[in-house]
C-alpha cells in the first residue's frame, strides 16, 4: 500500500514539473494543428466533389471509384499522422527527460529527441503491432471463453507490462529489446501501484473524451433542429407536386450537411484534443517521475 500512496506523491513532482516548463506544450500544439488540418483538407475535397456529380444520373463505377480514392486519401492521412505522432512523441519524451532530471528544457532538446529515438519509437510500435496480432487468436478465445471480462483483463496486463518501455529507452538511451525488458521487469516489480496509475489515467483520459463527445453531440443536434425547422418550408414548397425529386435542392441539402459538418467535427477535434492534451503531459511526466523514483521515497 505505501507504494499506492507514493503515486500521488509523485502526481504533486510532475504538477510542479509541469508548471515550470510550459514549452513542453508547443510541439503538443503543433501536432493537434496539423490534425486538425488533416480534416479540412479530406472534408473540404468530399464537399468539392459533392458539388460536381449528379447522385441520381451517377454510375455505380464512378460510385465505386469515389469510394475507393476517398478510402485511400483518408488512409494516407492517417498514416501520415500516426507517423508524425511518433516523431512528435520522441521529441517531447526527450523534453520530459530534461524537465524531470531538473533541467530546463529548449527547443534542442525536441529535435535532439526526434533524430535519436523517433525511428526506435517507430520500430517499438511496429513490434507491439506484431505482438498483438500473433495473440489476437487467443485474446479473441479467451474473451469470449471468459464473457468478455478476458477482453478486459489481457488489455491491461499487457498495457502494464509494456508502460515503461519507452520511457526506459529515453531514460537509458538503451535499444528496443533492452526497454522492452527493463519495462517488463519494472512492471514485475511494481504491478499493482503501476496498475492503479494505469487504471486512474484512464479513467480521466475516458471521462475527457466522453465529456467532449457529448458536448459537441449535444450543440450539433440542437442546431441541427434549429436548421431543419428553419428550412422545412422551403423544402417542402420546392418540392414538385407530381412527385418528381428536385436533383438541384437534394445535392444543395448534401452541401449544406457537409458545410456545416466540417467546421462542427474540425472545432470539436480541437477542443477535445486539447483537453487530452493536458492529460497527456500530465500523466507522461508521471512517469517518468515514477520511473526515476522506482516507487521508493
Amino acid at each position: 500500500m505505501e507504494k499506492i500512496y507514493l503515486i500521488f506523491d509523485y502526481f504533486k513532482k510532475a504538477f510542479h514539473i509541469n508548471r515550470d516548463n510550459k514549452k513542453i506544450y508547443i510541439p503538443q500544439i503543433s501536432l493537434i494543428s496539423i490534425k486538425a488540418l488533416m480534416i479540412l483538407i479530406a472534408g473540404i475535397s468530399i464537399y468539392r466533389w459533392i458539388g460536381k456529380i449528379d447522385f441520381f444520373l451517377i454510375d455505380a463505377e464512378d460510385m465505386f471509384r469515389f469510394f475507393i480514392s476517398n478510402i485511400l486519401m483518408v488512409s494516407a492521412l492517417i498514416m501520415i499522422y500516426a507517423i508524425l505522432s511518433v516523431i512528435f512523441e520522441s521529441g517531447l519524451f526527450n523534453m520530459y527527460k530534461r524537465c524531470v532530471l531538473g533541467q530546463k528544457t529548449v527547443s534542442e532538446d525536441f529535435w535532439e529527441g526526434v533524430k535519436k529515438y523517433s525511428l526506435r519509437f517507430l520500430l517499438g510500435n511496429i513490434l507491439v503491432i506484431i505482438m498483438w496480432l500473433i495473440i489476437s487468436p487467443l485474446f479473441i478465445f479467451v474473451g469470449i471463453v471468459t464473457l468478455f471480462i478476458g477482453f478486459s483483463v489481457i488489455s491491461i496486463l499487457i498495457s502494464v507490462f509494456l508502460t515503461m518501455w519507452k520511457v526506459s529507452l529515453v531514460m537509458n538511451d538503451t535499444g528496443i529489446i533492452s526497454a522492452f525488458k527493463d519495462s517488463f521487469k519494472f512492471a514485475k516489480r511494481h504491478f499493482w501501484p503501476l496498475s492503479v496509475l494505469k487504471i486512474i489515467q484512464w479513467a480521466f483520459s475516458s471521462n475527457t473524451y466522453s465529456n467532449s463527445s457529448f458536448n459537441t453531440n449535444y450543440n450539433f443536434n440542437n442546431f441541427n433542429n434549429i436548421n431543419n425547422i428553419n428550412n422545412t418550408g422551403d423544402i417542402i414548397n420546392r418540392t414538385p407536386i407530381n412527385g418528381n425529386i428536385d436533383t438541384d435542392l437534394i445535392i444543395k441539402i448534401f452541401k449544406t450537411i457537409f458545410a456545416i459538418l466540417i467546421p462542427v467535427i474540425t472545432v470539436s477535434t480541437l477542443i477535445s484534443s486539447l483537453i487530452a492534451m493536458i492529460f497527456k503531459v500530465f500523466f507522461s511526466l508521471v512517469l517518468f517521475v515514477v520511473y526515476t523514483n522506482n516507487f521508493e521515497n
